[in-house]
C-alpha cells in the first residue's frame, strides 16, 4: 500500500527540527479499531523524501509504502536485513504465538517509472531476501505491464520441482521489440536503435538467468487493469486502460483462490478515467486470496545423502589439488637445489636476483599447467553432477550450501 503521510503536528521541537510523519488522519481510526500494526520505513527515509517534495512540489509531505496488518493474527520477525524504504517495505511475518512456523515474507513496492533495469533490480532485491523454501509476495504500482518480452516479465518462472533443468526456450525477438520500444516511449510500430535493443536483450538475458538458476517460481496473480486515462501513443482522444498494479507470488508455497474486480467491472472508471468523482485514486486497489501449502521438500534422508556426495566430492577435488602442488613444490625445490650445486661446484656465487635456469621455469609452467587441467576437470565434473539434479535437488543445495548450485 502506498500513503502520503502527515506531520505529527506542525510544532516544532526544541532543536527547531520538525516533528515525525505518522499515518494520515483519516486512515487512523480504521488501524487503531481494527487491531492493524504497520510497517513503515524509518523517519530518516521518510524525511528524505519530504526535503525532495518540498523542494519540487512545495510539498511537506512523504509519500511511502507500508504494510498493514492484523496484529492478533501474525507477528513481525526481527529481521536487519530487510527492506525499508519510500519504495520498497519488505517485512517477514509468522503466525502469532507460532515463532518457530515458516516465515512468510511480504514486500509492499512502488517501481520506478522511467527505468526498466532498476525495476528488475527492485524485484531481483526482494528475491534475495527471502527464504527460499517459504512464501513470498510482492505487490504494488510496478508502473509496468509485465507483459512477455520485458525484462521483469522475465523474471516469471514455473518449472517441475522432480525434472532436471531443461534449457531455456528461445526468446521472441519482435516482442522483445516491442516492449523496448515501450520502455524508450517511442511511437507504436518505431524500431528501436540498434545499441538500445542490445542492451534490452542482455537486460532480459540477465533477468531470465536469475529466474532460472534461483528456481522461485514466480507468478503472477491474475488482475485486471488499474489505470485508465487517455492514449497516449495515439492522437485520437480514446480512452485506454493499463495493468500497472500487480501481485506476483511463489506458485510452489501460495494458490490464489479469490481477487478483487478492477475496471473490467468499472465502466464508468473505463468511460471517464481515474481519477474521477467516484475514485479520488488514479490507480483502482487490487487484492488477492492466498491459500497456503507447504513447499515440497526433499526427505531428511535424500537431503542428507545429497549434501554428503557434494562434501564427498569438494574433500575429494581439495585433496587432489593439494597433492597436485605438493608435487609440484618437490619437483621444484629438487630443481633449485641441483642449481645451487652447480653453481658451488663452479665456484660461483649465487646472484640474490638470479634468472632460473631453462629447468626451474618449465618446472613452474608445467605445474600451472597440470593445475588448470586439473580444475577443468573437476569443474565438468562438478557441472555433470548438477545436470543430473533434479530442481528441487538443486533448491535444497541452495538452501544449504549458498549459491553453489547456481
Amino acid at each position: 500500500m502506498q500513503l502520503q503521510l502527515e506531520r505529527a503536528n506542525l510544532v516544532v521541537d526544541d532543536k527547531g527540527d520538525p516533528s515525525h510523519f505518522d499515518l494520515p488522519g483519516w486512515i487512523m481510526p480504521l488501524v487503531t479499531g481494527s487491531g492493524y500494526g504497520v510497517i513503515l520505513p524509518p523517519q530518516q527515509s521518510l524525511e528524505k523524501i519530504a526535503q525532495r517534495n518540498r523542494r519540487v512540489l512545495s510539498s511537506d509531505s512523504a509519500i511511502t509504502n507500508a504494510i498493514f496488518f492484523l496484529e492478533q493474527k501474525w507477528a513481525t520477525c526481527n529481521d536487519r536485513d530487510m527492506i525499508a524504504d519510500n519504495t520498497c517495505v519488505t517485512q517477514r511475518f509468522v503466525p502469532s504465538g507460532e515463532s518457530d512456523a515458516e516465515p512468510i515474507t511480504i514486500s509492499s513496492i512502488h517501481l520506478d517509472a522511467n527505468d526498466e533495469e532498476k525495476r528488475v533490480l527492485k524485484l531481483q532485491r526482494c528475491l534475495e531476501l527471502a527464504p527460499k523454501f517459504s512464501p513470498l509476495v510482492i505487490a504494488g504500482d510496478f508502473n509496468a505491464e509485465m507483459l512477455a518480452g520485458s525484462c521483469c516479465h522475465a523474471l516469471l518462472s514455473s518449472e517441475d520441482l522432480q525434472q532436471t533443468s531443461q534449457p531455456l526456450p528461445p526468446i521472441d525477438s519482435e516482442q522483445l521489440k516491442i516492449e523496448c520500444t515501450k520502455a524508450l516511449r517511442m511511437p507504436v510500430n518505431s524500431s528501436p536503435p540498434q545499441d538500445e535493443m542490445t542492451k534490452w536483450k542482455e537486460m532480459y538475458d540477465s533477468a531470465r538467468k536469475f529466474a532460472n538458476e534461483q528456481h522461485w517460481n514466480l507468478s503472477r496473480a491474475d488482475t485486471g487493469p488499474t489505470r485508465a486515462a487517455f492514449d497516449h501513443d495515439t492522437r485520437a482522444r480514446e480512452m485506454a486502460q493499463w495493468r500497472l498494479d500487480h501481485i506476483l507470488y511463489t506458485s510452489t508455497t501460495l494458490t490464489p483462490i479469490a481477487r478483487w474486480s478492477t475496471l473490467e467491472d468499472d465502466e464508468y472508471s473505463r468511460t471517464l478515467g481515474l481519477p474521477n468523482d467516484k475514485v479520488p485514486s488514479d490507480h483502482l486497489p487490487i487484492a488477492v486470496v492466498f491459500e497456503r501449502r507447504n513447499h515440497v521438500r526433499l526427505s531428511s534422508e535424500a537431503r542428507r545423502g545429497l549434501i554428503d556426495r557434494i562434501k564427498s566430492m569438494d574433500a575429494r577435488h581439495g585433496e587432489e589439488q593439494a597433492n597436485l602442488a605438493e608435487d609440484s613444490a618437490e619437483k621444484l625445490s629438487l630443481l633449485k637445489g641441483q642449481s645451487s650445486n652447480e653453481h658451488e661446484a663452479y665456484g660461483e656465487k649465487k646472484k640474490k636476483r638470479q634468472k632460473p635456469s631453462p629447468a626451474i621455469m618449465e618446472q613452474i609452467r608445467s605445474g600451472r599447467a597440470a593445475m588448470k587441467v586439473l580444475k577443468r576437470s573437476q569443474s565438468a565434473e562438478r557441472e555433470g553432477l548438477m545436470s543430473g539434479l533434479t530442481v528441487l535437488e538443486k533448491m535444497e543445495l541452495n538452501h544449504y550450501h549458498g549459491d553453489f548450485a547456481g
